[in-house]
């Protein structure tokens, strides 16, 4: 059997040797070992940006050939890598404990993708991940480290501006809802300037309405310079694109214009002590994202304002409407039945209308409705109502005013309305007013409703009388004692 296996055996092989056979060995495994060192070289190229060794001295002994972050093996060969870290460590010798804890590649113990941040040949940081695999003696003294490191500066790059970003998103949600959550064009000024401000940590705002290219402020929030910031940002800010910063008054202010419609309608300012510290570009990225907001907010205000005040007025006159008229004038009723001033009610109709729209048309009529709603504006002071209770009835309420100031003041208006005769329809049937004034004394029991009957008898007397006068209405004790005698 093993002949048999003999003869089958190449010729070749079966007369190599001995000492030619070993000599062939030794070069098979030599040729196996630069292969594995080559495989090895090939692995850690691929896993890693290059490699590295420190000696006992702490310095770089090996460098991958290629080099490291633009520089070259031989500007790092013999140098200590803590001079390259972003807070650069001195090593004294021999190496110590607390330099290799502040620097990993000097580290004691393994390090498994740990992470370090290395000075490029160009002055710019880059993030390595590092691996280090520590080198002793058979005592157990530390002789050096070797490891592999690799540049990850751009993923952690993305990573901080995904953080940013989500916590951008989650700031601005905060600022959005905050907002969105308030009606009242104030209350949604006043929470959207206390969002961004705890948003940015800022620790006083301001956002001013800016209305035909003038500024005035709507809110303020927190503490701070208050009028020292509008003087510093304003106008600057209404003229540039982008943020504004400086110093203000031991601290940092920032300012940027809202917008909507491609135009300007407000600025945000804000303020925060020095210790806080400056302005980061993520915080100016926020308050870029807020102030964009804040333009559409302010715009939502500015739209309510203007559904509220047609709510409230009349569309031809811009006068108080009925409704708002009753609403304000009950709480003007109640004030004087509580304090200790009088007030005057003043019914107004114009007389003989009908000719003007009958003789000139419906268009010279509203002309007329608008001439007398100039002049009873222009007749009344800060505290006193004027509206337009319909077709051409208007009414107004004297402010601390009694029965001689009111006979003064009706006597005044009839004056001015002497102007209104430009629309009659006739000499014969001139346009002007009829008045009726009913006096609500202090501490009166009157009610709302029977104080408006009263101005309107006292009108309709006016009416009777000849129009183009005034009445003032009989006192309401009187009234009541009149009707207890006929009772």
């Amino acid at each position: 059997m093993m002949a048999r296996l003999f003869k089958m055996w190449p010729k070749a092989r079966r007369e190599t040797p001995p000492q030619q056979a070993g000599t062939a060995m030794d070069a098979n495994l030599r040729d196996a070992l630069t292969e594995s060192r080559q495989r090895y070289k090939d692995l850690v190229e691929i896993s890693s940006d290059f490699s590295w060794e420190v000696g006992s001295d702490g310095n770089f002994a090996f460098v991958s050939p290629s080099g490291a972050l633009g520089w070259r093996a031989d500007d790092l060969l013999g140098r200590a890598p803590g001079a390259f870290l972003r807070e650069p460590t001195a090593e004294v010798e021999p190496v110590s404990i607390r330099s290799a804890a502040a620097n990993p590649f000097l580290s004691r113990y393994p390090v498994q993708s740990g992470e370090v941040w290395f000075r490029r040949a160009d002055g710019r940081e880059a993030c390595l991940a590092i691996s280090v695999r520590p080198v002793t003696d058979d005592k157990g003294r530390w002789l050096g480290a070797r490891g592999i490191c690799r540049d990850v500066t751009e993923d952690r790059d993305r990573d901080a501006a995904l953080a940013r970003a989500h916590g951008r998103e989650r700031l601005f949600g905060y600022i959005v809802r905050t907002i969105r959550d308030q009606v009242d064009p104030l209350g949604m000024m006043n929470a959207a300037a206390k969002a961004i401000s705890r948003a940015l940590t800022a620790e006083y705002a301001e956002i001013y309405r800016v209305d035909g290219g003038e500024a005035s402020q709507a809110v303020a929030s927190g503490s701070g310079p208050g009028d020292q910031l509008g003087a510093v940002f304003l106008d600057k800010a209404m003229e540039e694109p982008r943020a504004v910063t400086s110093e203000v008054d031991g601290g940092y202010g920032l300012a940027l214009a809202t917008q909507h419609g491609g135009a300007v309608n407000g600025v945000l300012v804000l303020w925060r002590d020095a210790a806080i510290g400056r302005w980061t570009e993520d915080e100016l990225d926020l308050a870029i994202s807020a102030a964009e907001h804040l333009g559409i907010a302010i715009e939502q205000a500015v739209q309510h304002e203007r559904l509220e005040v047609l709510s409230r007025t009349d569309g031809l006159t811009g006068l108080l409407n009925r409704r708002s008229f009753v609403a304000d004038l009950a709480r003007r009723h109640a004030r004087v039945v509580q304090g200790d001033q009088p007030g005057a009610l003043v019914y107004c109709d114009l007389d003989n209308f009908k000719q003007v729209n009958d003789t000139h048309g419906h268009e010279r009529g509203d002309a007329a409705i608008c001439d007398i709603a100039r002049i009873l504006e222009s007749a009344t002071r800060g505290g006193d109502l004027v509206a337009r209770l319909g077709g051409d009835e208007f009414a107004l309420w004297l402010e601390n005013t009694g029965e001689e100031n009111a006979a003064s003041r009706a006597r005044d208006l009839l004056s001015r309305t002497e102007t209104l005769k430009v629309h009659s329809g006739s000499p014969e049937a001139p346009l002007g007013v009829s008045l009726g004034i009913a006096i609500l004394e202090p501490g009166s029991d009157e009610t709302l409703e029977a104080l408006m009957a009263r101005a309107d008898l006292a009108m309709y007397d006016s009416k009777q009388r000849g129009k183009g006068c005034y009445t003032i209405a009989v006192p309401a004790d009187a009234i009541e004692l009149a009707e207890v005698r006929q009772g």
